[in-house]
């Protein structure tokens, strides 16, 4: 078909190849077109059911653009197919043989090794070097990036882009790191919310306490490692999915065990439920500042047994994850954590508001 297609004038650009197939597997058919002088410039993607490290390096030296493992998401291959077709084309007697191609094939291994390389990064820099570094270190970890100068360049490039996640300077001309992201949160409500982890030059507690009260959902102080870069991202990254996938209340179980909608019962519960959670939050924090274990323990435990029993499935997974890491590691930062808490708590009440107007918050 593709011999076809160039007899007919209208040669195709692009092909998806499946790596497991009868009489010629997809490795021995993109070795084929790419040694035949006529076909070489097609754009090959491969497709498997089986991730094999060595069927990905044979796949890259023969010239294979992406090699992803099935089921693949949609987006996942919209982007790639992007990326093949922005791909300089070696010449046949050079493809699997330069810097070009050992610079992708690593990009690529990166990009199979990481769930959340679909995820769109916008980079807000405005030192020009740094903008290049960091963007490496991005590419490399498998993530693609684009980058702006300032604070008033973030909030347009959003209004175009859907970012997942900003990385946002703090000290930046014209509108720094922090009026940009209670602009942010101000132009999305509570309809949206845009991952924003800040970056700064300072790594003082007063600093992190200032980038997540301006709407921020993680911190990271330069210089950055690439390794810490990683946590922050995957971190915040993981949260968000769990936040999409839960519901934040379970409002049969809420029914089942608080009293009917409107009853006075209900409005009773939920609220000393809100209250003795709001002071929990408060509680945690102190005692984590402290390093008191079993004030810790106790408020962790507490407060999940009283969420499970009242539905509020949203502040379960940051409990849970809290004690976990604590018990782990006492001298664990749970900064983030508790912050993720806090964010879901505001969920509950969100939901509890709309749903029970008689409910004072």
């Amino acid at each position: 078909m593709l011999r076809s297609a160039i007899q007919d004038g209208k040669p195709y650009d692009l092909a998806i190849l499946d790596l497991m197939m009868p009489e010629m597997d997809g490795l021995e058919l993109a070795k084929t077109i790419k040694k035949d002088p006529s076909l070489y410039k097609v754009k090959l993607v491969m497709l498997t059911s089986y991730g094999h490290r060595g069927d990905s390096d044979t796949a890259h030296d023969i010239g294979v653009a992406a090699y992803l493992t099935k089921p693949v998401r949609q987006t996942e291959l919209h982007d790639h197919l992007i990326d093949a077709m922005d791909q300089q084309q070696p010449t046949p007697e050079k493809q699997g043989s330069g810097n070009q191609q050992t610079g992708q094939f690593s990009r690529e291994l990166a990009q199979e090794a990481n769930p959340y390389r679909h995820k769109r990064i916008l980079l807000a820099e405005d030192n020009v070097v740094n903008q290049k570094v960091a963007a490496r270190q991005l590419l490399k970890l498998g993530y693609r990036s684009d980058a702006v100068a300032n604070g008033r360049e973030v909030i347009e490039a959003l209004e175009r882009i859907p970012y997942d996640l900003v990385l946002m300077d703090c000290q930046m001309p014209e509108m720094d790191g922090y009026e940009a992201a209670v602009e942010i949160r101000r132009r999305e409500g509570k309809s949206k919310h845009t991952l924003i982890v800040a970056m700064t030059a300072n790594a003082l507690q007063g600093d992190r306490e200032k980038c997540l009260a301006a709407g921020m959902d993680d911190y990271i102080s330069k210089p950055i490692r690439p390794d810490e870069l990683a946590i922050v991202i995957e971190r915040v990254f993981a949260a968000a999915e769990i936040d999409s996938l839960l519901p934040p209340i379970d409002l049969e179980r809420v029914f089942d065990v608080a009293g009917t909608p409107g009853s006075p019962e209900l409005v009773e519960i939920l609220d000393t439920y809100l209250d003795a959670m709001a002071a929990n939050l408060v509680r945690l924090q102190t005692a984590i500042e402290l390093g008191d274990d079993a004030e810790i323990d106790f408020i962790v435990h507490s407060a999940r047994g009283m969420s499970a029993n009242l539905g509020m499935t949203a502040v379960l997974g940051p409990l849970q994850e809290i004690e976990r890491r604590y018990r782990k590691d006492p001298t664990a930062d749970l900064t983030d954590l508790v912050t993720a808490l806090s964010r879901q708590f505001e969920r509950v009440k969100t939901v509890l508001a709309d749903s029970f107007a008689a409910v004072e918050i």
